[in-house]
Formats: C-alpha cells, structure tokens, sequence
C-alpha cells in the first residue's frame, strides 16, 4: 500500500499498489488537520468565577488522505505510526466535564477533492472553560469565548489548519443565555491556529493549537433600572440637605446629616451589591466609576452638612452655601456625563473593529470557497491582497480592556462589498498568475 505525496501544501494519500509502482522510500511529513468546531449551546457564564459551561463538537479531517478503494485500517494503521488517534486530542482551557467524552472516527469518501477520502477523528465535550473576561466596560461589555484545541503531538508529526471550506457554527438557536446576552458574531465561529512557545514544553517540541471563539455582548438593562439609575436618583437626592427651612435659613444640622448619612449608608449597600457581581479585579469598571462617584459626592456633602455651619455663621453664608450647592450640582452632572459618553463612545469605536473580525473571517472563508485546490500559500496571498484593496484590517481577535460593540443584525457580508472582493481576487489572480480565472 504505497503512500504518494502530491501536494505541497496537502496530506500524502495512500492508494493501491499496482504492479506498475516503483516502491520507494521516504520521510513522512507532517499530516494536516482540517480543525471544526460547533458550539452546540452555551447556558452559563460566570462572571466572578471566569468560566463559562458550554457543549461543543470539534472535528480534526484528515483530508485526501487516501483514495476510495484504501481500507480504512490502512488510514488508522498510518495515523498509529505517529501516535495519532481521538484520545491524542485535548481541550486546554477546560475546567470541568460533565459526563464523560464522546470520542469516534469516521472514514469518507466523500472528500472536498474528487477522487480521494478524508479520515475524520471527532469529540463532543460539554464541561466547564476558564475564560480572562474583561469586564472595564461592565455592565457595557462584550466577551470573546474561547474553546482552544490541541493534539497532543508536536509540530514534525502534525499541523493544524482551520477549516475554512466549512467552517466553525455557532447553534445560536440554542443560547440560553438570549435574555442577558447578545450574539454579535451570530452564527460564526472564529478559528485561529497558533502555535506554543518551545520553552513552555519541557521537550522542546512546538505544538499547534486551534482557538475558537464566539463574540457575546451583555444587555445592560438590568444593571441599568436596578442600580446605575436609582444610585443616580439617590445622588441628586442628596441636595435635599440643601433644603430651606425658612426664608435665608437652612434646615438645623442634625436635619441635614440625617439626610446626607441616610443616603450615603444606602449608597454603601449599592457598592456591596455591585462588588458581589463582579470578581475581585485590579481595575475599575463603569459601573464602579458610577457607584464610586456617587459615593464621593455624598460623602462630601455629608462632610459640608457638618462643618459648614461650624465655620461659616454670619449673615452672608446663606448666599456661600447656594455657590457650594450649585457647585457640587454642576460637579456631578458633568462626572455623570463624562461616564455616559465615555460609554457611548466606547460603544461606536469597537463596533467598527467586531465588524472588521467577522468581516476578516468572512473574506478568510470567501477564498477558500472560491479556490479550494489551490494551496495555503496561494490563499495566504490572495487574503493579504485582498485586504489590501479593500482596506479590511487584518483582525484575528477582539483588542485588550474595554470591548463593547452592538451590532442587532445577523454579522454577514454586504453584497456590494462581496462583489467587490470578488473583483479584487480576479485581479489578484490575474497579477499572481497562478490560478485559473
């Protein structure tokens, strides 16, 4: 059973010997796995704990490895030689299963190349991820999940690609998570191939992983109607204090530090209330920046509320204290302000760099339905071209701290920039001249 390696870019492909064949020798090269992933559901996220439980399918196609007429135990007996079979493949951010792994192998002739059959090795896992979740723009966040893939075998035995002839699905139909999440990479999964670092395997070896991802961004209503608006209410409620009792006389100080320590304790029990939604963090999110504003405002007005009388008692303070009041008034109206457009703006600048992921990884799988003989290299090119001409910035992943996009529609190419990247990939294969227009 001879093993004859005709692409480049591609696995070597076992098929009968004739009598014909001149037998021969040599060095097996690295075998290439087509990675798949479908994201079946995802029912909860835990935001202090960082993880989210999750079921997921995830597919490794060993593609043209053989022809039809190859037994599959000739493809099983090749894959063994490297030491490759469904227990080599590994989930590296899991925490947690539930049940056990589902683990099968699938021979089909049916190959993406006419005349050869593809060698499948798939696993379903539903469990616990551990997830970074960024959460500066909280209660306005997105959060990239990601599931990252490994096989267990360095880079001189194996190598993985993202399989972009069919690519990742996310079952969005199934999130059970609709009414505090929305999908804003809808259906898609985005499939990133890296590689280890030699120095954190104690062999040396490099080994490749697949990162798959889906993009999620909290609906902040909850947060909203329940904290940051009554938090707002009892801030302003703090001018009460202000109140006049008799023409040019304020309320007694006992009065007024009842109101102001009244409040100021309610605004205490919001900040414990919203410290037990997040974890324990090194930074502060928009909803601290809020609830910590309010804080500082009514403890100063309880600190005025006590001293002001004590050092200002004349005739003229009456008119001081109204400067003080509309001072204060004017203070955290514009911190309230800036905390609001900073989230709006927030807001409109990462839409535009979500939009430029899922349209990278559209244009990714727009190539490779468009060319699928053609090697990686070749796409690799066309891409970067492509890219170029359309000025679509190269994104593989959402940017660091605060991300928050909102995005209601299903995430798709317009057909008018589909066109356009059509006509740019006949001139890119004009210019390269190494596909057939």
């Amino acid at each position: 059973m001879p093993i004859v390696h005709t692409r480049v870019d591609g696995n070597p492909t076992l098929r009968p010997k004739s009598h014909d064949d001149i037998c021969s020798a040599f060095l097996l090269p690295p075998l290439l796995l087509h990675c798949r992933t479908t994201i079946f559901n995802v029912y909860r996220i835990d935001t202090v704990g960082q993880t989210f439980d999750a079921d997921v399918y995830f597919e490794l196609r060993l593609r043209a490895i053989a022809t039809p007429a190859v037994d599959e135990a000739w493809v099983t007996e090749v894959a063994s030689a490297i030491g490759l079979s469904e227990k080599t493949i590994d989930c590296l951010n899991v925490v947690s299963q539930d049940g056990s792994r589902e683990m099968w192998c699938s021979y089909s002739i049916r190959s993406m190349i006419p005349g050869h059959a593809d060698y499948c090795f798939k696993l379903r896992l539903r469990g616990s991820f551990s997830e970074q979740l960024e959460l500066q723009s909280f209660p306005f966040d997105t959060q990239q999940l990601h599931v990252i893939w490994t096989v267990n075998l360095p880079g001189t035995y194996v190598r993985l690609r993202a399989n972009e002839h069919f690519p990742s699905l996310f079952l969005r139909n199934n999130f059970q998570l609709g009414n505090v999440f929305d999908v804003v990479s809808a259906e898609h999964v985005i499939a990133l191939v890296d590689q280890s670092d030699a120095v954190e395997s104690s062999s040396g070896h490099i080994y490749d992983h697949c990162s798959t991802s889906i993009v999620l961004q909290r609906k902040p209503g909850y947060y909203i109607t329940n904290i940051l608006l009554p938090m707002g209410l009892l801030t302003y409620l703090g001018f009460l204090s202000f109140a006049i009792e008799s023409p040019n006389t304020r309320l007694a100080t006992p009065d007024r530090l009842s109101i102001s320590l009244t409040l100021l304790l309610t605004a205490v029990a919001y900040k414990f209330v919203v410290a037990g939604a997040i974890p324990q963090i090194p930074y502060m999110t928009t909803l601290d920046m809020h609830t910590t504003l309010s804080f500082v405002f009514l403890t100063t007005t309880a600190v005025e509320n006590a001293l002001f009388p004590s050092i200002c008692a004349s005739d003229g303070c009456f008119d001081i204290e109204t400067i003080v009041l509309c001072v204060l008034a004017a203070l955290i109206t514009v911190g309230y302000l800036y905390i609001s457009f900073g989230a709006h703006y927030d807001l409109r600048a990462r839409a535009a760099e979500h939009k430029a992921l899922i349209d990278y990884h559209l244009l990714q799988i727009l190539i490779a339905q468009t060319y699928p003989t053609q090697p990686d290299v070749v796409r690799a090119k066309l891409l970067a071209e492509v890219c170029a001409a359309t000025k679509t910035p190269v994104t593989t992943t959402v940017g660091d701290g605060k991300r928050t996009v909102l995005i209601k529609k299903s995430a798709g190419l317009c057909n008018e920039f589909k066109e356009r990247c059509l006509c740019e990939l006949a001139t890119c294969v004009t210019r390269l001249g190494k596909l057939e227009t």
